[in-house]
C-alpha cells in the first residue's frame, strides 16, 4: 500500500491487484436434483441498505447499490473515500449494476431470440461487457448471481445459478435439504477476497485516474483469460487513434493515387523509398497541394537552389509528415522514419496520417456544406433585402398619402372643433332663451291668473251693483257710503287695469322678442345642418384616416415581419461566418505554425547558408594560397631551370674540361709510350 499514500485503508493499488488476482479466483460447482419440473426459473428478490453508521457520522455519500431483477442479483459496494478525490464515489457500481441488469435481461430471459454473438456465456462475460461499456470513474467490490435456464442436463431443462464474487461481499445460500418443514442449511457462500487479509483492503474492480493511481493509471479493466482459468487486470493504454491493418493501409494509399501499386509487404517490409513515397503521398492529400507547390510558396533569394533541390524536397515532406503526427498526438517523428522504418511503427505513423486525412474529408464536406448554405442563406438575405426595400418604398409612398390625408383630416378636424364651438354657443344660447320663455310663460300664467280672478272679482263686483242698486231706495246714506267704498274699489280696479295694460304691453314685446329669438333659433337651425354636414365630411375624412392607420399598420407589421427575417437571416449568417471565422483562425493557426516552422527552417537554411559563405570564404582563401603556392612554385621552378641551365653549362663545360684532359692526358700517354692509363705504372 506504500503506492497509494492519500488513501491507504480504503483503495487498493493496481500493482497488488494484479499480483494478487490469480490467488482468489475460485471456480466450483453445485449440483441438486431435487427439482424435477422442467421449467424455467427466476428469482424474487427485494434489497435492503443501510449506509455504515460511522459513513454517515463522517459525512460520506452512500457508495453502495443492489441489483434486484428476476434473472440476476447484484450487490457492489463502493469506496466512499473518493469523494476526497473529487469523484462520486455512487457512479460506477450504480452504473455498473445497471448496465448488467440490462445485458441479463437481454440474454438471459428464455424464450428470447438474440444473436449468437450477444448469447449468455457466463458471469465473468457479463461483467466484463457491462464494464467495458461503462464510462464513470470509481472503485467498488461486485458480487453477481446470474439465474441460467438455457442449461440442459441429459436433454432435460436444469436451470442453474452462476455467482461472481470481487471482494468480499458475501453470497449465502441456504436450502431445506430435508423436506419442506426442515431448517434451513448452508449449502453455499463465496469467501471474501482481502488483500493480506486486512478488511480494509479488499479486491475491488476501480476505473481511476493519476488524482488516484502515482502511476498514472488511465483504466483498470478486467481481462478474463478463461483457458488459463485466471484473471488478469491489465491498462488499456495506447495510441489516440485506430491502428488500421496492413490491407486497410494499402487499400488507401492505392485509392490516392501511390505509384506503384502497394502490397501488404510493403507496410509489413517497408523500406526507405516506400516510406518516403508513402509519407510524400499521404500529405499531399491531406495538405492539398504537392511538395513542388510548397516549394515554390517558400521566399526566393537562395543562391544556388539546385544544389538544395533534393534536399528541399526531402525536408518538406518530412515537415509535412512530422505535422501530421504531431497532430495525432505523436511527437517523437524523426529522420529514422524515413531511413529505418520500423514496421510497428512505421504502421502506427501510417494509420495516425489516414485518420487524419479522413477526418478532414469529413470536415471538408461539412465546411462545403455549410458554404453552400451561406451561399443559399446569402441569396435569401439578398431577395429579402431587395423585399425589405420595395416594402420600405411602399411605406413611404402610403407615409406620404398618409401625410397628404392627415393634412385634409387635420383642416376638417379644425371645422369640426370651430363647428362644434359654433354648436356649443348656440346651444348655450338655447339653453337661455328656454329659460327665459320658461320664465316668460310661468309670468303669462300667472298673469292669466289674475285676469281671470280679476274677471270673477268684476261679477261679483256687479252682482254686488245689482244689489247696491236694489238696496239704494232703501237706505240712501248707507248708499252714499258704499258708492264711496264702490269708487275707492273702482279706483283699485282702473289702477289693477292699467297694471294688466301695461302687462299687455310687455306681453306685445315678449311676443317680438320671441319672434325674433325663434327666427334666430332658425338660422342656427340651418347653421347646425351646415355643421351636421360637416361633421359628416370630417367623419367620412375620419374613415378614410382609421383605414389608412390600418393599411399603414398593416405595412408596419409586414416590414417588421421581414424586418425579423432578415434579423433571422443576419443572425444565421452571423453564426455560419462565426463558424467560418473559427475555421479561418484554425487554419490561420495552422498556417502560423507552418509558417514558424518555415521561419525556423529558413532560419536554418540562413544558417547552412552562412556556413556555406564561410566555406566558400575560406575556399577562395585556399585558392588564393593556391594560386600563391603555384606561383611560388612557378617562380621556383623557373629558378630551378635557370639553375639546371647553370648547371648544366657548367657540367657541360666540365665535361669539356674533362675530355680536353682526357685528350691531354691521351697524348701524354702516347708521348710517353702507354697505350692506356691502365698501363700506367704506379707511383
Amino acid at each position: 500500500m506504500e503506492s497509494m499514500k492519500r488513501s491507504p485503508t480504503f483503495l487498493v493499488g493496481t500493482v497488488q491487484q494484479k499480483d494478487i488476482l490469480g490467488e482468489f479466483q475460485k471456480r466450483e460447482e453445485h449440483y441438486t436434483e431435487e427439482y424435477s419440473k422442467n421449467k424455467p426459473l427466476c428469482f424474487s428478490a427485494r434489497a435492503y441498505q443501510q449506509p455504515h453508521p460511522a459513513k454517515v457520522r463522517m459525512g460520506y455519500k452512500d457508495a453502495d447499490a443492489t441489483l434486484t431483477s428476476p434473472m440476476l442479483l447484484g450487490v457492489c459496494d463502493g469506496v466512499s473515500q473518493l469523494e476526497e478525490f473529487q469523484m462520486d464515489p455512487s457512479l460506477l457500481p450504480n452504473e455498473l449494476l445497471r448496465t448488467c441488469e440490462e445485458l441479463a435481461m437481454l440474454q438471459l430471459m428464455p424464450d428470447t431470440q438474440i444473436a449468437p454473438q450477444d448469447q449468455y456465456r457466463g458471469p465473468i462475460s457479463l461483467l466484463k461487457e457491462a464494464y467495458q461499456e461503462t464510462t464513470s470513474f470509481g472503485s467498488t467490490t461486485v458480487l453477481l448471481a446470474a439465474l441460467d435456464n438455457s442449461t440442459r442436463i441429459h436433454g432435460k431443462l436444469h436451470p442453474m445459478i452462476a455467482v461472481l464474487s470481487i471482494g468480499d461481499c458475501e453470497l449465502l445460500m441456504l436450502r431445506r435439504t430435508n423436506g419442506r418443514q426442515s431448517e434451513l442449511e448452508a449449502v453455499f457462500h463465496t469467501e471474501m477476497q482481502r488483500i493480506d487479509y486486512n478488511v480494509q483492503t479488499p479486491l475491488q474492480l476501480a476505473r481511476v485516474d493519476e488524482r488516484i493511481d502515482e502511476d498514472g493509471v488511465t483504466e483498470l479493466a478486467l481481462d478474463y483469460k478463461l483457458d488459463s482459468r485466471r484473471c488478469l487486470a491489465k491498462m488499456i493504454k495506447g495510441f489516440a487513434f485506430k491502428i488500421l491493418s496492413p490491407r486497410d493501409i494499402t487499400g488507401v494509399l492505392n485509392m490516392i493515387g501511390v505509384h506503384p501499386a502497394v502490397v501488404p509487404e510493403n507496410i509489413e517490409r517497408p523500406a526507405a523509398d516506400n516510406a518516403m513515397s508513402f509519407f510524400n503521398a499521404l500529405a499531399e492529400f491531406a495538405y492539398d497541394m504537392d511538395s513542388q507547390q510548397m516549394k515554390a510558396q517558400m521566399p526566393g533569394g537562395i543562391q544556388y537552389p539546385e544544389i538544395y533541390d533534393e534536399a528541399m524536397d526531402v525536408l518538406t515532406v518530412f515537415k509535412l509528415s512530422r505535422q501530421l503526427a504531431m497532430i495525432n498526438l505523436v511527437d517523437d517523428f524523426n529522420f529514422k522514419d524515413f531511413w529505418e522504418p520500423i514496421p510497428k511503427r512505421f504502421r502506427a505513423l501510417l494509420s495516425g496520417m489516414i485518420n487524419f486525412c479522413r477526418y478532414k474529408e469529413a470536415k471538408v464536406i461539412v465546411i462545403t456544406g455549410m458554404k453552400e448554405d451561406v451561399q443559399v442563406l446569402d441569396s435569401a438575405r439578398l431577395e429579402l433585402v431587395e423585399k425589405l426595400n420595395q416594402v420600405d418604398s411602399e411605406l413611404t409612398a402610403a407615409q406620404e398619402r398618409h401625410n397628404a390625408e392627415l393634412q385634409d383630416t387635420w383642416s376638417a378636424e379644425n371645422e369640426v372643433a370651430e363647428a362644434r364651438a359654433t354648436i356649443d354657443k348656440l346651444t348655450r344660447q338655447r339653453s337661455s332663451a328656454e329659460r327665459v320663455v320658461e320664465d316668460a310663460e310661468k309670468k303669462r300664467t300667472g298673469v292669466k291668473e289674475r285676469v281671470r280672478q280679476g274677471e270673477q272679482r268684476i261679477e261679483q263686483l256687479r252682482e254686488q251693483v245689482i244689489s247696491l242698486q236694489g238696496q239704494i231706495a232703501e237706505s240712501p246714506e248707507g248708499l252714499e257710503k258704499e258708492i264711496e267704498e264702490l269708487k275707492g274699489g273702482v279706483r283699485q280696479l282702473k289702477a289693477v287695469l292699467e297694471d294688466k295694460a301695461n302687462q299687455r304691453r310687455s306681453h306685445s314685446q315678449r311676443d317680438q322678442t320671441f319672434a325674433r329669438l325663434i327666427k334666430h333659433m332658425e338660422g342656427y337651425k340651418d347653421e347646425l345642418t351646415r355643421v351636421g354636414n360637416v361633421a359628416a365630411s370630417a367623419e367620412a375624412a375620419k374613415q378614410r384616416s382609421v383605414s389608412s392607420r390600418e393599411e399603414l399598420k398593416q405595412l408596419r407589421q409586414s416590414l417588421e415581419a421581414a424586418r425579423q427575417d432578415g434579423a433571422e437571416l443576419d443572425q444565421s449568417l452571423k453564426t455560419i461566418v462565426a463558424d467560418t471565422e473559427r475555421a479561418k483562425q484554425v487554419h490561420s493557426e495552422r498556417m502560423e505554425q507552418l509558417e514558424e516552422r518555415r521561419q525556423q527552417a529558413l532560419q536554418q537554411h540562413q544558417e547552412l547558408q552562412a556556413k556555406r559563405t564561410e566555406e566558400q570564404r575560406q575556399l577562395h582563401q585556399l585558392q588564393s594560397q593556391r594560386l600563391e603556392l603555384e606561383a611560388e612554385v612557378a617562380a621556383a621552378r623557373r629558378a630551378h631551370e635557370v639553375e639546371m641551365g647553370e648547371l648544366r653549362a657548367i657540367w657541360k663545360a666540365v665535361l669539356d674540361k674533362a675530355e680536353s684532359y682526357n685528350l691531354s692526358l691521351e697524348a701524354l700517354f702516347h708521348e710517353h709510350g702507354y697505350s692506356s692509363y691502365g698501363d700506367c705504372p704506379a707511383a
